[in-house]
């Protein structure tokens, strides 16, 4: 017969005697409940004290383990090390390990908030003072101060974007970004991880199809830009527009340098070439803002008329007189025959001489021949 056996036989013999003395004595009902006592007593009684320490440790190994899945790294590397050893290194983890390794997980947790916070941030600031401090300010931050600065960092950021939007008249991006700040501090977070981004998009399409009645390679650039998707759209208003308004430009820079060939133009014609060859697109911008109009100026003022000389008509380029000597050596004919010189200007009409030439070549003629004529007759008298 084992212990066991042995202990429960005499347990059994002791109740047997107590029953019979209680009802001898009339108080069965307090013997029953006593022997409830008893049997509860009894049975844990008979417990192996074995079967007690087999079962605190697999308590304790289970506390390990749920540590093990819910820790930080440092935690949970230092939870596997307790539970690949002996029942000691589980009790000594679960006494003290777990609450080192929770403080280095804490600052780790602590520091990679730090690292993502913008330069000049309140979680900078409140992160840098946590980890200057006591595992108590490390835990207050991480249980509640990182959720309050990142709030005013937030708040902060949105309305950055907002002024941002106004100022590059980005309406769809600014309704939204007033929208956050004036709710709550959810809708800002919203706004900065996905709402901005959205109305961002939508702004830069409404820009995109603004440019399609540009120039020639603007529009091109402009349609292929909306057929493409957000990030094509964005590459053309950050870089693609301008390579295209370039080439626009010195599309017009040709043709005004052609139309200046044409038109005779010689140093509007040098400007648009300098322009050209400059190969700049700040070179072809400055020709078309000033430097056409500069160039076509002198080109204009270098065109004139030329004058007529005195006692000619200003419709004829002056023309010498005809003869001018011959004349003067007839004066007596021309004195004494004026109907001649008359009728003779019909014929010089006909040669295509101007007859206006040709009366005033005839008088100077006849105001000649007066003069000599008069000497003549003083010479006469004189004789």
């Amino acid at each position: 017969m084992t212990t066991k056996s042995v202990g429960a036989t005499t347990a059994r013999a002791v109740l047997a005697a107590a029953a019979v003395l209680a009802v001898s004595t009339g108080s069965f009902g307090t013997f029953v409940a006593a022997a409830e006592e008893t049997g509860v007593a009894g049975q844990a009684a008979t417990a192996q004290p074995g079967e007690q320490a087999q079962d605190s440790e697999a308590a304790e190994r289970a506390e390990v383990e749920r540590i093990l899945a819910t820790g930080g790294p440092a935690t949970r590397r230092a939870a596997q090390e307790a539970l690949n050893g002996t029942i000691e290194d589980v009790r000594k983890f679960l006494r003290t390990g777990q609450f080192q390794t929770r403080d280095v997980d804490d600052q780790i947790a602590v520091q990679r908030i730090l690292d993502a916070a913008p330069e000049g941030s309140v979680t900078q600031a409140k992160a840098n003072a946590a980890l200057n401090g006591s595992p108590e300010d490390v835990r207050e931050f991480l249980a509640h101060g990182q959720f309050v600065a990142r709030e005013t960092d937030e708040k902060a950021e949105v309305t950055r974007i907002l002024a941002e939007a106004q100022r590059d008249d980005n309406r769809i991006t600014a309704r939204a970004a007033q929208k956050a700040l004036d709710g709550t501090p959810a809708d800002r977070h919203e706004f900065l991880v996905r709402g901005q981004y959205a109305a961002r998009q939508s702004d830069e399409r409404f820009k995109v199809a603004q440019m399609l009645g540009g120039g020639s390679a603007l529009s091109e650039a402009a349609n292929k830009a909306l057929d493409g998707s957000p990030e094509d759209r964005h590459g053309f208003l950050v870089h693609g527009q301008f390579v295209a308004r370039e080439i626009d430009d010195r599309v017009k820079v040709n043709q005004i340098m052609s139309a200046a060939r044409q038109d005779g133009y010689l140093r509007l014609v040098a400007a648009a070439q300098k322009a050209l060859d400059a190969n700049t697109w700040d070179a072809l911008k400055e020709f078309l803002r000033t430097g056409q109009f500069e160039a076509r100026k002198l080109d204009e003022a270098a065109v004139t008329t030329p004058q007529p000389p005195v006692g000619q008509p200003a419709e004829q380029p002056a023309k010498p007189a005809e003869q001018p000597a011959a004349n003067a050596v007839q004066p007596v004919a021309s004195a004494t025959q004026p109907a001649v010189a008359s009728v003779n200007t019909a014929p010089l009409a006909n040669t295509g001489a101007p007859v206006g030439g040709v009366l005033g070549a005839g008088l100077i003629a006849l105001a000649a021949g007066g003069v000599l004529l008069g000497a003549a007759r003083r010479r006469t008298n004189g004789a």
